[in-house]
């Protein structure tokens, strides 16, 4: 009996000694299966990087200015279903547009600039200003040398060109798909109220 417990207590020793042992193992383990996943993603993200650049790399150049230079209206139009007729003339007013723009950029047109121009037109607005009334506010009040106005009123030119274009292109049908102000950029006016015809007297 007395030999019985002599083994059961250095059982008990020897698993008291294992258990730190099995549990820094455990510790170690859990230790370095995310830096086994992260090393094994390595790679797979290198990969989706480069199948990325590759995608980019096999657009048309066309497509690729186009993704550079952001336009409502564009992007509107990109949701309809145009005709075999349409998507050409749709297609070279887009580039036609973009081109403009990218140039635009280089000779100075900044996305702060942009901001200076919708900030004035808002305050301009907020005045009650409307029209050409509206332009000449923005332009008169708007914190920008001649030379960056000039820019401006160039990119101006060309979104209404790209507006003029695509209101004689896009069907009304089509062109009742799109936002409200944008409708109106394309030469759609609000439909008035109709006012109730007056009662005759008997």
């Amino acid at each position: 009996m007395t030999k019985l417990f002599s083994r059961i207590a250095c059982i008990a020793v020897v698993f008291a000694m294992a258990t730190p042992t099995m549990a820094q193992k455990d510790e170690k383990d859990a230790a370095a299966k995310p830096a086994a996943k992260a090393k094994a993603d390595g790679p797979k993200k290198e990969t989706e990087k480069k199948e990325t650049a590759k995608k980019e790399a096999a657009k048309p150049a066309d497509e690729k200015k186009r993704s550079a230079v952001a336009n409502p209206m564009l992007k509107a139009v990109e949701g309809l279903t145009l005709t075999a007729e349409q998507k050409p003339k749709v297609e070279e007013a887009a580039k036609e547009f973009t081109e403009t723009i990218l140039a635009l950029r280089k000779e100075g047109l900044t996305q702060g600039l942009n901001k200076k121009k919708a900030d004035a037109a808002k305050a301009a607005r907020e005045a009650g200003k409307k029209g050409r009334e509206l332009d000449a506010a923005v332009m008169s009040t708007i914190d920008a040398t001649d030379e960056e106005k000039a820019l401006l009123k160039k990119a101006e030119e060309a979104n209404a060109k790209l507006a003029k274009t695509m209101g004689t292109v896009l069907t009304a049908d089509q062109i009742a798909t799109l936002p409200p102000q944008m409708q109106q950029a394309l030469g759609v006016k609000k439909s008035a109220e109709k006012k109730p015809a007056a009662k005759k007297a008997a």
